[in-house]
């Protein structure tokens, strides 16, 4: 597949040389103006896909300055240099 992917670019880079060549400099550079605007709108479209795919999830894990690691549920893995801090959340009412 990684062979039939590389060919493919090298066939059509080579494809794309050629048809550049063959229409002249000033066409060729308006072509390739072209060609980069719609380059960059697929490669800013693949990137919002990329990031709306990539959401975290419920268990997503950050890890503090000292080595700690805490879950959005709740458990925190203490490292090595930790501090222990209670916090007691009041309940709220309506």
């Amino acid at each position: 597949m990684k062979l039939l992917v590389a060919v493919a670019f090298v066939v059509a880079l080579v494809a794309a040389g050629i048809f550049f060549v063959s229409q002249g400099l000033n066409r060729a550079d308006q072509f390739a103006g072209i060609g980069a605007f719609l380059l960059a709108l697929l490669v800013a479209g693949f990137t919002a896909l990329n990031a709306l795919r990539r959401q975290p999830s419920k268990d997503s894990e950050a890890v503090t300055k000292d080595g700690n690691t805490v879950t959005k549920s709740g458990v925190v893995s203490m490292g090595p240099n930790a501090t222990v801090q209670t916090v007691i959340n009041k309940p709220r009412w309506r």
